[in-house]
């Protein structure tokens, strides 16, 4: 698998939530259907924590501090709460959907400058990328299971568009209804 197919899985399984998150006003994004659960911002924190955790981990073999994402956006992802796994914050919602839209962009484009040089070193499908909680994974078992970890949390934020009613054609299984 090529550098360009990673983005574009990766990208695609974030595009429900950018369109969440430039669509909706900040007591929508807010709005959780219980206690217990995450509201959209929160979501979405959680996934771009998540980025800056894993990629780490997978660039840290290019030892090269330009990849190094925990430094470089450490600081813009930490919450004072609990830790998910004991490595990732857990999301606090603080920050606005356009932060949070921004410092994906920033990640993604260092994450995939430092797999453009990984690959350049070795073909990403037959590498293998370490995960902290599931272990090394090959390059396509990893893409798997991060568009499963999006797609989990989608749902979460899908079934919050549809109950508010900001995206009704969404499905909290993911598939478009033509109702409007």
């Amino acid at each position: 698998m090529k550098v360009t197919e990673y983005r574009s899985l990766l990208s695609e399984a974030r595009r429900p939530f950018s369109d969440l998150l430039e669509r909706c006003s900040t007591e929508q994004l807010t709005w959780k259907p219980d206690q217990d659960s995450w509201c959209s911002l929160e979501t979405f924190q959680h996934l771009i924590q998540s980025d800056v955790y894993h990629f780490a981990d997978i660039l840290r073999p290019l030892g090269d501090g330009e990849f190094d994402l925990i430094n470089r956006f450490g600081s813009r992802v930490e919450t004072d709460g609990a830790r998910i796994f004991d490595t990732i914050p857990s999301p606090n919602g603080n920050k606005s959907g356009l932060e949070l839209l921004t410092l994906q962009a920033e990640v993604y484009d260092i994450f995939f400058l430092g797999l453009e040089k990984y690959a350049k070193h070795r073909e990403l499908s037959q590498s293998t990328l370490h995960h902290p909680i599931f272990g090394d994974l090959h390059g396509i078992n990893w893409v798997n299971f991060y568009a499963f970890h999006d797609w989990n949390h989608f749902i979460q934020g899908a079934a919050a568009a549809r109950e508010i009613g900001v995206i009704p054609n969404y499905d909290p299984y993911g598939i478009p209804s033509k109702k409007y």
